[in-house]
């Protein structure tokens, strides 16, 4: 695995773990409810990390079938509203599914691919994002 991406996908995956363990601590009563960003819930948020983990892994995997969003936000909102009906162990559980899947995705990432500037362009955005929504949900913690 290439350094760059080796040291990114460390950060990575310790913001992802950061992210889950704080998560976990939420009181069941909190995963729920609207308001710890924006209009989402901490569960809404998940789905929403869960939605960019899936499409960077999918840029991955078939980079020249890949069509990136065109609206942000509106990405966003689908990705918490494909994922509306699912219960709070099924979004943790597709979280870390995902994750893993991303992780094995970026092992085969090298310096050569004509993809490695972007890679490495998105993934900093994807441990900011991490960060972001872990303080947002440590603020809601007892």
């Amino acid at each position: 695995m290439n350094t760059t991406i080796s040291q990114l996908l460390a950060e990575l995956k310790s913001a992802h773990t950061l992210f889950i363990n704080t998560a976990q601590q939420l009181d069941p009563a909190k995963r729920s409810r609207a308001g710890v960003c924006g209009v989402w819930s901490p569960k809404d948020v998940t789905a929403h990390l869960t939605g960019w983990d899936q499409l960077l892994n999918t840029f991955i995997n078939d980079p020249v079938n890949f069509s990136p969003p065109q609206d942000v936000h509106q990405f966003n909102e689908l990705s918490v509203q494909k994922r509306r009906d699912h219960n709070w162990d099924e979004i943790m559980a597709e979280c870390q599914t995902n994750f893993s899947q991303l992780e094995e995705s970026l092992a085969t990432v090298t310096a050569e691919m004509k993809m490695f500037p972007r890679v490495t362009g998105w993934l900093p955005g994807r441990i900011a994002d991490y960060k972001l929504h872990q303080q947002q949900l440590a603020e809601w913690l007892p």
